[in-house]
């Protein structure tokens, strides 16, 4: 079925040893990454990673309902800014306490 993708023999980019040397350094002593996630690919390698973009807040004192997210919808999906997330779900949950914490108007 993917024959037909290799037919001007470049296949030979593709062998897992093109990629193996990245999951040999990831599992070594010598890896100073964790909870990272990279792409390897016909010897290409990156990083890749989960952005969260400004967004909106909302005030979580009062009922937020459907409307009000619809309303802020511009702000939740503008990108302009965004930042990676070091560390996933961690930092999303620190933000959430930070909003949390925040005294009453």
């Amino acid at each position: 079925m993917s024959a037909a993708m290799f037919a001007d023999g470049s296949g030979w980019r593709w062998r897992p040893e093109n990629v193996s040397p990245l999951v040999v350094y990831l599992a070594s002593e010598a890896c100073r990454h964790n909870g990272e996630i990279f792409s390897a690919m016909a010897g290409h390698f990156a990083r890749v990673a989960t952005v969260q973009g400004a967004g909106a807040k909302l005030d979580s004192r009062d009922r937020i309902i459907p409307e009000h997210v619809m309303d802020a919808m511009p702000e939740i999906e503008a990108m302009a800014g965004a930042a990676a997330l070091s560390n996933g779900l961690g930092e999303v949950v620190r933000q959430a306490s930070v909003l949390h914490d925040r005294p009453s108007a």
